[in-house]
């Protein structure tokens, strides 16, 4: 019993698992959904119907990475081809809508191209990545190859534009 309790903690605390932080960021995103539920139902704005919206693709997609991961645990996949494209989709699909979110609250025909544009654009990204790493040595560590920082020059861009916008 005490191995089962050390292999739990172990899972908690040490990569590959890494459960603490994204059980934290997926509670919050659900905390911050049901409020913005709260808030849609009790006012019906429109701002609160995107802000809603927003945040259940951000809560789905944690989900579904989720579910990735413990397809990945129980060896059903292979979670070191899938997991480390998948992580870098879902934390800028993330900054996307977000940023969305924030620069957007109301409805705009240019904003909302673009945000749709650039989800295309991060879709692309993550297909390609995905074949490119599926294609390589997968003992060897995501982090520094071409898709990674191809995925972080991109959210860095993504940020920064998103910061003057809101600037």
């Amino acid at each position: 019993m005490n191995n089962f309790f050390q292999e739990i903690i172990n899972l908690l605390l040490q990569a590959p698992g890494n459960l603490v932080y994204h059980l934290v960021v997926t509670f919050s995103i659900a905390a911050a959904l049901a409020i913005s539920l709260n808030y849609w139902k009790s006012t019906e704005t429109p701002e609160g119907k995107r802000l809603v919206f927003g945040l259940a693709v951000l809560f789905l997609a944690q989900l579904a990475y989720f579910g990735v991961g413990a397809l990945s645990w129980q060896g059903l996949i292979n979670g070191s081809i899938l997991l480390p494209p998948l992580d870098r989709f879902v934390a800028i699909v993330g900054l996307v809508l977000i940023a969305w979110m924030w620069i957007f609250p109301r409805s705009a025909r240019m904003g909302d191209a673009a945000t749709i544009l650039l989800l295309l654009i991060v879709g692309t990204v993550f297909a390609l990545s995905l074949v490119w790493w599926a294609g390589q040595n997968t003992q060897s560590e995501f982090n520094g190859t071409l898709p990674d920082q191809t995925i972080s020059m991109l959210s860095l861009g993504i940020a920064t534009i998103g910061l003057l916008l809101l600037a």
